[in-house]
C-alpha cells in the first residue's frame, strides 16, 4: 500500500479526520477538555494536551481506515461515500489495479488483435509499440462477449456488501 495512490488517500484522509469525523471528534475535544480542566491543568497544559489529542485522533483514523480496508477491502467513509480496493487476484501480490483482473489470455489475445502490447505506464509507454488503458476499456467495451470476467467476482461481492451496508444504514435512519 505504501506509495500508492489508497496510500496517499488515507494520508490525505487522516489529516481530515477531524472534519470527516466532526461529530466523534467535537464530543472527545470536548470531554477531554473538560476531563483535563477537573483534573486542575493550566490553559497552557490543556493546549498541549489538546493538540496531542488532535494528533492521536488522526493517526487513530488512519489505523482503522488501514485495518478495516485490509480486513474487508472496503470501507465506509461517510455519507454515502465508501473506499472499495481492487481485490488481488493472487495472494503474493502486494497491489492490483482493475487491468489485473483481466485474465492473460483474454491480454494476450487482444495484443494479437490489436498488434501490440498492453502497457499500463504511462512513464514507459511507446506509441507505436504498446496500447494504453483507455484502449483496453474501449476495447474491452465493444467486446466484452469474449473477454472472462472471473476475477470480477470477489470485486462485484464487495460491491454488493457495500450496496447492502448502505441499504441498511438508510433503514436505521428512518
Amino acid at each position: 500500500m505504501e506509495g500508492s495512490p489508497i496510500q496517499q488517500f488515507i494520508n490525505e484522509f487522516g489529516s481530515n479526520a477531524k472534519i470527516i469525523f466532526d461529530t466523534e471528534y467535537k464530543e472527545n475535544i470536548h470531554l477531554k477538555r473538560q476531563e483535563l480542566k477537573q483534573a486542575g491543568k493550566t490553559r497552557q497544559q490543556i493546549d498541549s494536551e489538546i493538540k496531542k489529542f488532535q494528533k492521536d485522533f488522526t493517526e487513530d483514523k488512519k489505523t482503522q481506515l488501514k485495518t478495516e480496508l485490509k480486513k474487508n477491502e472496503y470501507v465506509y467513509l461517510k455519507d454515502n461515500l465508501y473506499l472499495m480496493l481492487i481485490p488481488l487476484v493472487n495472494p503474493e501480490q502486494s497491489k492490483s489495479d482493475i487491468e489485473a483482473l483481466l485474465l492473460p489470455k483474454d491480454i494476450e489475445k487482444i495484443n494479437q488483435k490489436l498488434g501490440k502490447q498492453f502497457n499500463p505506464s504511462e512513464k514507459e509507454f511507446i506509441e507505436r509499440d504498446d496500447y494504453s488503458k483507455d484502449r483496453l476499456s474501449k476495447h474491452i467495451m465493444y467486446n466484452y462477449q469474449n473477454i472472462s470476467f472471473k476475477n470480477f467476482e470477489k470485486l462485484f461481492k464487495n460491491v454488493e456488501k457495500i450496496i447492502q451496508h448502505s441499504s441498511l444504514k438508510q433503514i436505521s435512519k428512518k
